[in-house]
């Protein structure tokens, strides 16, 4: 190879050294200046991973196209290298390419001639090359200088963010943000549901503010601002379980925090056992709720299961307002009802002293079960809280207070449903039959018949009841009049009482209302002194006897806990009605009748006592002195009537009469017998249209849902008027046709009460079988009664009067109901 041909090759080699210098450097200052403007867009909007991405695909493209423009057209051959070097060197003959082709340098080896040629041919080629060496040099000047700007560029990007921007660039694929978030958790164990705070240190590109989410959760739990120290204070209100966190800001994310809280020592299970006072006919009950009822003198066995232990538990307690003060009729429809159907209601005293309360302690075998006895010797009603101390110093304490109902002893309610005095009077038969009823809230204990003429002293007769009674109990008693030795105008007051088996306080005793037996003058004296006293007008006579009988009525049958305005009520009837004796007495006296007025002023002085004592409770305390009056008031009647004398005129308002006699006894009943029979059809159908309604009322009861302790009350109520319209149904003569039979609804009505009572025990008990049992039975019985007591009216006094409708319909209906059952 010769010197030119060496010379040729060497600078192809060249060529291609330089066009691949190119290349590189046209793709490295296109990519670099992309991503340094994608680094500078990302610092402002701060890309995520797509994208940069993007960016290095857009820089990959530029680079291609920067490279392709960079190469050029593709690198020449010999011959062609060697013409561009005759056409630089402006050599108008093919010397270069001639000199270096084979071909011509093997013909001109053969001849002498062609030697010298070649000689000088190689000579004018090399002053050729000589002119215009083929070095290529400024081909690399722009492809430098663009590289030279571009890395200029990346140098300039890196001393403005670090190399963080770069970085981000260049791994696109790594979590390379700008901001830095550390989270930290909190110093101190966090406990259940207590509130805490995360820390989050914030380094890098500064941010407006830090959020904090639960790991995989897109729903934020808190946010705030970085302080001056770039330090962001993170609120959690509290956790019921382990926890994982994370923080972010700006294109920064915390790595994962886990926080576990530990379990606070809350009450998990409530198992409170209550033992009722053992003078009451209540089962034990278990509660699972920390506000109840029980009865005053119950035992509370509390067990509670917590959830994690504790160190001790105490109660808080605090005293009650007053009854009166305590809530208004429509707060009270709204509270939750207790087993007993008693409200159950969170009112208290936060000010009040605390109470003494019981001690809890822990079990030996589970250290989560704490116990402890709790006796409920007091009447008030409790307030309480439970505190709970853990181990890690905590204390947990229910927000809201719970209360207990103590229900204290009522009472019993005693009714005398019917007797026959009437018509033991009317006939002379001396001894009367009373129908009673009595009902208790825990157990009866005793029952009597108190009985007196009016101011004498009262005496009793006990009622042995069956050894079995517990809260009921219905039956009857006799009492014989002939000890009395009654004449007319004699007055004798009869009521019944019952006590129940309270042992704390001491048996309470309930009173039924007054039955006054009244002895009415002959038919011949009937005409006789009592009347007068006053003017006419057509208006009837004012009578204090009968007043005073109906205020010692109302005042018997008052509860001492009444409230105090129907004492003063009463009070006020009373100093009426001494009023009205005044004038009756200073009329007798001006009259010159001074027995009679002495006997007037010792009632008037009664009224006035029984008036002041009724003024305060408990009214009971004045029965005495309204029955002296009323004893009095009898006095001056018979003295009128002992005188044949009339009443003399009173002092006194236009048109005001006064009398003292009693109204005619029944001893001249009617002798019409269309007219008795018309009040016994009246009778019968009061009777049957009040049966009907305790059959629909029982009904509902059957098909209602509530509170237990609500319907019990209820069925006990509806007890009541089962007994009510028994002895009304007693009262009745059968028909002479034999197809109804007032005795045999009697009976009914009877068996009805006592299922009844049942079913109220059955509620109490919340035995919801039982309870279904017996009161489709007490139906039953109600209709049972209800188609005897029809039977009746169809063939009373008018054979062919129809039933009142509805009647045959609903006994139908509720039998074939019964049928189906």
């Amino acid at each position: 190879m010769t010197e030119i041909q060496q010379v040729i090759q060497q600078a192809l080699v060249r060529y291609r050294g330089i066009r691949r210098k190119r290349v590189c450097l046209a793709a490295f200052a296109a990519l670099a200046l992309v991503l340094v403007l994608t680094a500078l867009l990302d610092r402002m909007w701060m890309f995520s991973g797509w994208a940069r991405w993007s960016g290095w695909a857009v820089g990959l493209v530029a680079a291609a196209w920067a490279a392709r423009r960079a190469a050029g057209p593709a690198c020449p051959d010999a011959s062609a290298l060697a013409h561009r070097v005759e056409e630089e060197a402006e050599e108008t003959v093919p010397v270069v390419a001639t000199a270096i082709d084979p071909a011509v340098r093997r013909t001109a080896d053969n001849e002498t001639l062609a030697l010298l040629l070649l000689e000088r041919l190689d000579l004018r080629a090399a002053e050729a090359i000589r002119i215009a060496p083929p070095t290529f040099r400024g081909r690399l000047r722009a492809p430098v200088v663009f590289a030279a700007a571009a890395a200029a560029a990346l140098a300039v990007l890196v001393a403005l963010q670090g190399e963080q921007g770069l970085l981000r660039m260049l791994l696109p694929w790594r979590a390379s943000p700008y901001t830095t978030l550390a989270l930290e958790g909190p110093a101190e164990a966090v406990a259940e549901g207590r509130a805490f705070t995360l820390t989050a240190r914030v380094s890098g590109v500064p941010v407006e503010k830090v959020t904090l989410y639960r790991q995989g959760s897109l729903e934020p739990m808190a946010e705030a601002v970085p302080d001056q120290q770039a330090l962001v204070q993170l609120a959690v209100d509290g956790l019921e379980g382990p926890t994982v966190f994370v923080a972010r800001g700006g294109d920064g994310q915390s790595e994962p925090l886990r926080v576990e809280p530990y379990r606070l020592p809350r009450i998990e299970a409530f198992e409170i056992a209550v033992t009722p006072p053992g003078y009451a006919a209540h089962a034990a009950d278990i509660e699972t709720a920390p506000s109840f009822s029980a009865f005053r003198g119950s035992r509370l066995r509390y067990r509670l299961r917590l959830k994690a232990p504790a160190v001790s538990i105490a109660v808080e307690r605090s005293v009650r307002a007053r009854k009166e003060e305590r809530v208004t009729p429509a707060e009270r429809a709204t509270l939750q009802r207790g087993p007993y159907g008693v409200p159950v209601g969170a009112e208290e005293d936060p000010d009040a002293e605390q109470p003494d309360g019981p001690v809890f302690r822990s079990n030996p075998d589970d250290p989560l079960v704490w116990e402890a006895d709790w006796d409920l010797p007091d009447p008030d009603d409790i307030v309480y809280r439970l505190v709970i101390d853990g181990g890690h110093g905590d204390r947990v304490r229910n927000d809201e207070p719970w209360r207990i109902n103590v229900l204290s002893d009522a009472p019993p309610k005693v009714r005398i449903h019917g007797h026959n005095g009437g018509e033991v009077i009317r006939v002379g038969n001396e001894t009367v039959r009373f129908d009673l009823s009595a009902v208790d809230d825990v157990r009866l204990a005793g029952a009597r018949l108190i009985y007196r003429k009016p101011g004498r002293p009262h005496e009793r007769r006990e009622i042995a009841l069956p050894p079995d009674t517990r809260r009921t109990w219905t039956g009857a008693e006799l009492l014989d009049l002939a000890p009395f030795d009654l004449g007319p105008l004699d007055i004798v007051a009869v009521h019944a009482e019952a006590e129940d088996a309270n042992i704390m306080d001491g048996p309470g005793v309930g009173r039924s209302e007054v039955v006054f037996l009244e002895v009415p003058l002959p038919e011949s004296d009937d005409d006789g002194g009592g009347g007068g006293g006053g003017g006419g007008g057509g208006q009837p006579p004012i009578n204090p006897v009968e007043l005073q009988m109906e205020i010692l009525r109302s005042t018997m049958v008052l509860p001492d806990y009444a409230p105090a305005k129907e004492g003063e009520s009463l009070a006020h009837d009373q100093r009426q009605n001494a009023e009205y004796t005044g004038m009756i007495e200073r009329a007798a006296d001006g009259a010159g009748l001074f027995e009679l007025g002495t006997a007037l002023r010792e009632a008037r002085i009664s009224m006035e006592s029984a008036a002041r004592l009724l003024d305060a409770p408990p009214p009971s305390k004045a029965i005495p002195d309204e029955e002296a009056a009323l004893g009095s008031l009898i006095d001056a009647a018979k003295l009128l009537e002992d005188c044949k004398c009339q009443l003399p005129p009173a002092e006194g308002e236009d048109g005001m009469a006064f009398t003292l006699r009693p109204p005619r006894g029944q001893a001249s009943a009617s002798t019409d017998g269309q007219e008795d029979a018309d009040k016994e059809r009246e009778a019968l159908r009061g009777l049957m249209e009040e049966v009907r309604r305790q059959l629909a009322e029982q009904q509902a009861l059957n098909q209602a849902s509530g509170e237990g302790g609500e319907r019990a009350q209820q069925q006990q109520s509806l007890a009541q008027d089962a007994r009510s319209a028994a002895s009304r149904a007693r009262g009745i003569p059968a028909s002479a046709g034999r197809r109804g039979d007032p005795r045999a609804a009697a009976e009914e009505l009877d068996r009805a009460s006592g299922l009844q009572d049942d079913t109220a025990e059955a509620l109490a008990g919340e035995d919801i079988e039982a309870s279904a049992r017996l009161g489709a039975e007490s139906a039953e019985a109600l209709a049972e009664a209800l188609r005897e007591l029809a039977a009746q009216l169809e063939i009373g006094t008018y054979e062919s009067e129809a039933l009142p409708p509805g009647y045959q319909r609903l006994i139908s209906d509720y039998l074939r109901f019964v049928s189906y059952e």
